[in-house]
């Protein structure tokens, strides 16, 4: 199942019910599409006035074409002359090129998501960044009680969990600096990121196609609309790890392969992030959890395709019957997520959580510029 490579346009959200949440806020000028002319923005008066214009200032006579030349800039100063829009697409459809998502062939509740790579000799190979097993419907069932004891934060988190709903990165603008003068090109390459792990993770929501909380039992009545996709994994929770992952990497110089500070104010804000979407009672923990996952890894894979990296990295396996908490006797009890459990999955012994094997991507030039241009701007700045 490839993923499309692109799409002609954008509605300028990354989020609301059916696309798991905003990454937040581009940090582009209001008006970033295609001018009419010389900045203004298109309308039938400015068309008719432009008419009238020419017909005032330009003869009758025939026009014939004459001098022009042929674009000689590199194609990565031509990306970075396009306008927001159109980077965004190009964007989006280099970060798709080579990825699949596909259903294990002898576990159909299990999905890969597969990328071209190769190995240290520049063998072209398929790599598999994140592999995802659904949680079985008992596991559903006896997770709805735990869902449902988050209620009681409802009333606390209203306006957190609502504004959530279409913009998580103000959340992080609190913690760091993000101001849309300064970081523009860091909220843009953060929002191409967001934008392409979306698309991932809605893939796997189709094809895994998890019951959401609501199903097994009409007293959960969630607080907010619930989307018409599945659960399983959270969206919500995918972008707020993407965010906390890059920014990471961006500001705090983490190294791409290593494991995640739990305890890090942008990994907190994350889970919290995640957390809301269960207090809201759309989302299993579990579905945060291997969001979360899902959302480290789609970060690696984005920081191993820059064009300068040489070291590999490697994404993870999250078995979703496996998160839960053995009760002896061979039962099972609702395992949460929070901050530290998110820490726990990185641990050696965690039974849910699987490295997959290292890779190297072919990179991602386009996006690479975006990248380079959003480190300049952490370059020599207080904080």
């Amino acid at each position: 199942m490839p993923i499309e490579s692109g799409r002609s346009g954008r509605s300028g959200r990354s989020g609301r019910s059916g696309r798991s949440g905003r990454s937040g806020r581009s940090g582009r000028e209001a008006y970033d599409g295609d001018a009419d002319h010389a900045g203004g923005g298109a309308s039938l008066t400015m068309s008719s006035a432009l008419i009238s214009a020419r017909e005032g200032t330009v003869d009758t006579e025939t026009i014939i074409g004459k001098g022009g030349r042929e674009n000689a800039l590199p194609e990565s100063e031509r990306f970075l002359r396009l306008s927001g829009l159109e980077r965004s697409v190009v964007t989006q459809s280099e970060l798709c090129e080579g990825l699949m998502v596909a259903v294990d062939e002898t576990h159909a509740d299990t999905v890969h998501v597969t990328t071209r790579a190769r190995d240290a000799k520049g063998k072209e190979h398929v790599a598999t960044v994140f592999t995802l097993q659904r949680p079985s419907l008992d596991d559903f069932r006896r997770d709805v009680s735990l869902v449902a004891n988050y209620a009681d934060l409802r009333n606390d988190r209203v306006e957190e969990i609502h504004l959530q709903i279409e913009d998580i990165l103000t959340f992080f603008g609190v913690a760091t600096p993000l101001h849309p003068g300064t970081y523009r090109w860091t909220l843009e390459m953060i929002e191409a990121a967001v934008e392409f792990a979306t698309m991932v993770a809605q893939r796997v929501k189709l094809t895994l196609g998890a019951p959401r909380p609501e199903l097994f039992s009409p007293l959960l009545q969630p607080m907010i609309q619930t989307p018409s996709h599945g659960s399983f994994p959270s969206g919500h929770s995918t972008q707020a790890f993407v965010v906390a992952t890059l920014l990471s990497i961006l500001r705090n110089g983490a190294a791409a392969k290593s494991a995640p500070d739990a305890t890090s104010q942008l990994y907190q804000i994350a889970a919290r992030i995640a957390v809301n979407r269960t207090v809201a009672g759309v989302h299993y923990p579990s579905d945060s959890a291997a969001g979360a996952m899902l959302g480290v890894s789609m970060a690696r894979l984005i920081v191993n395709r820059l064009t300068g990296t040489k070291d590999a990295t490697h994404g993870f396996r999250f078995d979703g019957p496996k998160y839960s908490t053995p009760a002896g006797s061979g039962a099972s009890l609702s395992r949460d997520f929070y901050a530290a459990e998110f820490g726990a999955l990185f641990e050696a012994d965690d039974p849910a959580t699987t490295p997959e094997a290292d890779f190297l991507a072919y990179p991602a030039p386009n996006f690479s510029e975006l990248w380079e241009k959003a480190r300049g701007e952490w370059d020599g700045v207080w904080g």
